[in-house]
């Protein structure tokens, strides 16, 4: 799509509708003529009145990012009705069931519809789980499948240096606006990155990195993977979050092993207790993307993979819920701080755990604080 600064207004005003408005705007898309250029023309009056107005320095920022550097590719990529006919959103993310309706992009956009293996794990990981990535992601880069992680430090980092060391092709989602970088330490790495793979976050340039970001932008790496492999997590680590997602997301969740007494691989464990695959070799990377390598190297149009098996189905119901926070908010508004005080955590942590039960359905944020959706 060709962006003016009007189309770009119109959809920015979109962006920032609650999600109840979005879903709404996406209902009479789904019945009425729609236009990408101008999607706020077949909204009724009601709609349009409740959307709510851009900052001129957020519009400015944005424009200013989209057309500020002709040597790397950027762009906005919509998540338009299937009614709008084919487009480039990403056929995966499309599958969930809170899908951003904007990808802010920098590099080769293609890479949003390849086949990919999402790689997390803790950002001060053992040496264990650098010598798994270095011993057995090569063999997947090898094979095309494309590495997709977060550029956080630890293990995002090593997974990205890895792809843009071998050649591979490699995703980066960020936490905070597309123009920045999070952390700031990986600049050159997300500058590597940019030659031949792919930059990608829901937010608009300019936002700030905040803890609730994070979370969220888990949804999107799991959601635009076909597995998960979780290298490193403890107990309380955000990766589980992230395998929770992948679960309910349908995608297939490994994990390596870790010694009983290795804190740092706990996390790792329970998820293989609870039904994911073990992975102790490249073979059972492989393995998963078999049929994917198999129509790939038969000149297929469309390699894909299969759902998850009723095992890892039955881990999401069972294994990775976590019921300790969740009892720290009524289903009457209950204040950060007063849940803060019965749970004992720090804001951080806090926010990590709300914002993963929000995504899982369990809560709902509203006007002073959080309020209980589900018994």
């Amino acid at each position: 799509m060709k962006w003016t600064s009007e189309s770009l207004e119109q959809w920015l005003r979109i962006y920032y509708a609650k999600g109840t408005l979005q879903k709404k705007i996406q209902t009479v898309w789904r019945n009425t003529s729609f236009l990408v250029n101008t999607p706020l023309q077949c909204l009724p009056k009601a709609i349009l009145n409740s959307l709510p107005e851009v900052e001129p320095r957020v519009l400015a920022r944005t424009w200013k990012w989209l057309n500020n550097d002709e040597e790397i590719p950027r762009d906005i990529i919509l998540n338009l009705p299937n009614s709008a006919g084919p487009n480039e959103y990403p056929t995966q993310l499309k599958e969930i069931h809170d899908a951003p309706c904007m990808l802010f992009v920098e590099g080769d956009s293609s890479l949003l519809n390849s086949t990919q293996l999402a790689v997390v794990g803790s950002r001060k990981a053992p040496n264990v789980a650098y010598l798994a990535i270095q011993q057995f992601l090569p063999e997947c880069i090898r094979h095309g499948i494309c590495i997709t992680s977060g550029l956080a430090m630890g293990v995002d980092s090593s997974a990205h240096q890895l792809c843009v060391e071998q050649g591979g092709k490699t995703i980066a989602v960020l936490g905070c606006g597309i123009d920045l970088c999070y952390p700031p330490r990986a600049k050159q790495l997300r500058k590597d990155i940019l030659n031949s793979g792919l930059i990608v976050s829901e937010y608009p340039p300019g936002t700030a990195a905040k803890t609730e970001h994070f979370p969220r932008r888990n949804r999107i790496i799991s959601g635009l993977s076909h597995a998960v492999w979780v290298v490193a997590a403890t107990p309380r680590s955000g990766s589980l979050i992230t395998a929770r997602l992948a679960l309910e997301q349908n995608r297939e969740v490994l994990a390596i092993p870790y010694g009983v007494f290795e804190s740092a691989g706990l996390g790792c464990n329970e998820l293989i207790k609870n039904g994911a695959k073990l992975v102790n070799s490249s073979a059972d990377l492989i393995e998963v993307y078999a049929l994917f390598i198999s129509n790939l190297e038969s000149g297929s149009e469309h390699p894909h993979l299969t759902g998850v098996g009723d095992k890892q189905q039955e881990m999401f119901a069972t294994g990775l819920a976590k019921p300790e926070m969740l009892a720290n908010v009524g289903f009457e508004t209950t204040p950060l701080e007063q849940i803060l005080e019965r749970s004992g955590k720090t804001v951080a942590q806090a926010m990590n755990s709300l914002v993963g039960l929000e995504l899982d359905g369990w809560i709902k944020a509203v006007p002073g604080g959080y309020v209980r959706v589900r018994r």
